[in-house]
């Protein structure tokens, strides 16, 4: 009778370890449908610690012009089109913290209790507002340059293994991967950036046009790179990376 009890605590304690570890192998992706699903719509996404569009209400209690006068945030746009930069209802904003009076305070945000510290409206605070709002990851301190290498699988920044779903591509031309929309590129560009792949045409084997969803580097906060060979726009870009299984490319590890 003992060892029937013992053989039945096995195996409920096998079972619930079972479940646990399935539970968390598709977080990742019921996370990234429930989010998928409120991202497609034309309206902007509701940010909690902001207070309004780009969050104008905290922004300009703390910036203010030479004079004084409150700065008012604004969303990024094409002055030759007149788009706003607003993909899957995330808003790209301005001013550039260069733009500010260096005699003016910037506004600096937490997104929760335990994120790290981002400067509105830097590029970094567009790249980790969007994986905070897609993915539920919380801010980690990290420049542009290093993002990538922050919030993959194994970090690049600690070296030791994250609880995250992101795989780190390097941009060396080895891994046959196109980028996909929703990616994140890290650059050593403008002094260390990030941004986000918004839309991607494939012309050739190796060969696409990638259009970038960016903060504090483009006026229009779209811009448009290449991949040439499986290398994407090989001056700048060092990394980037993906929700898919890298180890399902040719080349993947």
């Amino acid at each position: 009778m003992a060892k029937q009890q013992k053989w039945k605590l096995k195996s409920v304690v096998l079972t619930a370890v079972i479940l646990a570890m399935l539970a968390a192998s598709i977080l990742p992706f019921v996370v990234f449908a429930s989010q998928k699903s409120a991202t497609t719509s034309n309206s902007t996404i509701n940010v909690p610690w902001w207070s309004g569009d780009c969050d104008d209400g905290n922004y300009s209690k703390h910036v203010h012009d030479s004079n004084g006068n409150p700065v008012h945030p604004y969303i990024l746009r094409d002055s030759a089109t007149g788009q706003l930069a607003i993909w899957k209802g995330i808003e790209s904003c301005g001013p550039k913290p260069l733009d500010v009076p260096k005699n003016q305070p910037d506004n600096f945000v937490y997104f929760t209790a335990t994120s790290s510290q981002e400067q509105e409206f830097e590029c970094t605070e567009l790249v980790k507002r969007y994986l905070k709002l897609t993915y539920g990851l919380d801010a980690i301190s990290a420049n542009g340059d290093q993002v990538v290498g922050a919030y993959t699988a194994r970090s690049s920044i600690t070296g030791v293994q994250n609880p995250f779903f992101n795989h780190r591509i390097v941009n060396d031309g080895k891994i046959h991967m196109f980028p996909i929309a929703g990616d994140v590129i890290s650059s050593t560009s403008n002094g260390g950036h990030t941004a986000i792949v918004s839309k991607v045409m494939i012309t050739g084997s190796g060969n696409a046009t990638i259009v970038l969803f960016e903060q504090n580097y483009s006026s229009s906060g779209f811009r448009t790179i290449y991949m040439s060979n499986w290398l994407i726009d090989q001056s700048s870009v060092s990394d980037w990376m993906t929700i898919r299984d890298v180890s399902q490319i040719p080349g993947g590890a």
